[in-house]
């Protein structure tokens, strides 16, 4: 390993000596074959545009993505009808659903523990053996990965089959590894009746049951709205405690563009100077932001030649190998 690197490893390895918390985004679901926003957004084209060609606010969406906006710059821009609105997270949900499904299928061939799972089984060896994780991811690859190591995932619903919502136990297990997760965009597996508040989460579902509508906040204006309503009420407060309590901070594939957990996040590495630790393929703007005033940070994403660019309040440095995947992060580190 390149001598100029080794220093920033012992960095790092020194700013998660304790348990991070742990900021999960969509970054780290696409290598799992799950779908990027413009992915959702050709899939969202293709399954609704011959329905809705004759509305001007779908006219206005698709004008928008046609030139290059992204897809949920495009939604906060427009003004979708109810019944647009719907459909938009049904197609969402399946889309995903479908590739989640496929991604389990995968984990379950999988012997061997790696990435994620291989960062919760060394964290659960440490008192309390418990780690937080928040996510604003619906897939359930945290959930598969946290079954991989048999631990118990804490997130706020009781229950098997038909799971109904309850509170967020944060509080460690004697004698139990477990996840504290929360979910504050949803989950694939979260229901809401379309007459009625009542929240149930129904694992593993194929498909969407009548008369029921997933529980997840797509991107536009509508995500703005649902994020005052349960379960995400429950899940963003939740998330705020898990925040102010943390010791230190590891985002994996995080594009820091939340506008309920950019804030309190910026506060506890600005003002508390609580370290971070940010690993993904491309930094983005929001990332470069949260870093701008940190004291104390490394980030790990890929560089122009397949290798990684390691940022810190040092300068920049770059190393031939790949810790910007999250395999390869937890190889270096644990």
């Amino acid at each position: 390993m390149e001598p100029h690197v080794e220093s920033i490893i012992e960095r790092t390895q020194k700013y998660l000596e304790n348990i991070p918390t742990m900021i999960i985004g969509s970054g780290f679901s696409v290598p799992f074959g799950l779908p990027t926003m413009d992915n959702l957004a050709s899939q969202l084209k293709n399954e609704l545009s011959s329905k809705y060609e004759g509305d001007e606010g779908w006219n206005d969406f698709t004008d928008l993505l046609d030139k290059d906006y992204d897809l949920e710059s495009a939604l906060l821009d427009v003004s979708l009808n109810e019944d647009i609105t719907k459909e938009i997270i049904e197609v969402t949900w399946s889309m995903v659903n479908l590739l989640d499904r496929k991604a389990f299928l995968e984990f379950i061939r999988e012997a061997q523990n790696k990435g994620l799972s291989n960062i919760f089984n060394t964290l659960l060896q440490s008192h309390p053996r418990k780690v937080d994780v928040i996510t604003t991811n619906y897939d359930r690859l945290i959930e598969y990965s946290a079954d991989k190591v048999n631990a118990e995932i804490q997130m706020g619903f009781k229950g098997e089959y038909m799971k109904r919502l309850d509170k967020i136990d944060t509080q460690p297990k004697p004698n139990q590894k477990s996840i504290v997760l929360c979910k504050v965009h949803g989950s694939l597996d979260w229901f809401k009746k379309e007459k009625g508040n009542q929240i149930i989460s129904l694992p593993n579902s194929e498909n969407i049951l009548n008369d029921f509508q997933p529980v997840i906040v797509t991107p536009g204006i509508h995500k703005y709205q649902e994020t005052h309503n349960e379960p995400f009420r429950t899940m963003i407060n939740a998330a705020d405690t898990l925040i102010s309590e943390a010791t230190s901070f590891l985002c994996i594939g995080y594009g820091f563009n939340d506008d309920h957990l950019h804030p309190k996040l910026i506060n506890q590495i600005e003002s508390l100077e609580k370290e971070i630790v940010i690993v993904t393929k491309t930094l983005t703007e929001g990332g470069k932001k949260i870093i701008k005033n940190a004291k104390k940070f490394v980030v790990f994403e890929e560089d122009s030649q397949g290798g990684t660019k390691i940022t810190s309040h040092d300068g920049i440095i770059n190393s031939k190998e790949e810790f910007w995947k999250i395999d390869e992060f937890a190889n270096m580190w644990l």
